[in-house]
């Protein structure tokens, strides 16, 4: 997978966490992780390769090597970054669900052109033949639902996984009578997301985000937390109602100023 030419940026999260690094520090940081993005892939833990691509000699890059360590997760000889992995990841799962869509738009076109030329085929094979589209075209647009779901989700790893356990989670969910399991989700996992963001300015300690495979296993998704905040609703009020707190505030005034 070609990287995109672009690379997202979460700027308040970035300047959140490195705001104890010196300025050497925050060009060697950032100079990683744009070589991350255009890999496509982490980091090899070998000293000379990330001291150049830090811009630093060996010397500068074993000095700051663990403060900017922190930020990663070095495992089987490679530096990782749980950001930088998402973002691949996403950007990988919207290459696929386009690519699925244009397959499955491909063999739509390429059927219409055959039951056209196809006239003269025996009414059977055509009911066949229709049928199969038919049966192929419920698959495309459930693995779709099921991609769209994956996508909204904001930990992108074990993509497979992850997607059999959505699915499992759909049947779940159909029947136990939900309509539409994809609608059910998506607002499950956004109000997951925005209860964490509320915690997290709140100064509550927040983990970091589990395995989707795992939260879909274990039906994180009927949690209580992951129910979506409900929106407030305004009341306008009638010609009376407005004259009576009118007066009622007027009221308020006269004797505050008593």
């Amino acid at each position: 997978m070609a990287a995109l030419p672009y690379m997202q940026l979460y700027v308040a999260e970035y300047l959140a966490d490195t705001c104890h690094l010196n300025a050497a520090q925050h060009g060697a940081y950032l100079l990683l992780l744009m070589n991350y993005w255009q890999r496509g892939k982490p980091l090899p833990d070998l000293n000379d390769r990330l001291a150049i691509v830090a811009r630093m000699s060996n010397e500068e890059w074993t000095a700051n090597r663990e403060v900017i360590a922190e930020f990663f997760q070095i495992e089987d000889g490679t530096w990782i970054h749980d950001r930088v992995e998402r973002d691949l990841e996403k950007v990988k799962g919207i290459s696929d669900a386009g690519r699925t869509a244009g397959l499955a738009s491909a063999e739509a076109r390429k059927q219409r052109a055959l039951n056209d030329r196809s006239t003269d085929v025996p009414t059977e094979l055509q009911r066949d033949g229709n049928q199969q589209n038919r049966t192929e075209q419920i698959k495309t647009k459930k693995d779709n639902e099921v991609l769209r779901v994956y996508e909204v989700y904001p930990h992108k790893v074990g993509k497979g996984a992850a997607v059999k356990e959505i699915e499992k989670s759909f049947v779940l969910l159909r029947k136990r009578g939900e309509p539409d399991p994809e609608k059910f989700l998506v607002e499950r996992i956004n109000g997951w997301i925005e209860k964490r963001e509320r915690d997290r300015a709140a100064g509550k300690f927040v983990p970091e985000y589990p395995n989707p495979s795992t939260w879909f296993h274990q039906e994180r998704y009927d949690d209580e937390d992951n129910l979506p905040k409900p929106k407030k609703e305004w009341h306008v009020l009638t010609d009376d109602e407005a004259a009576a707190q009118w007066e009622k505030d007027f009221a308020l005034m006269g004797r505050a100023n008593a």
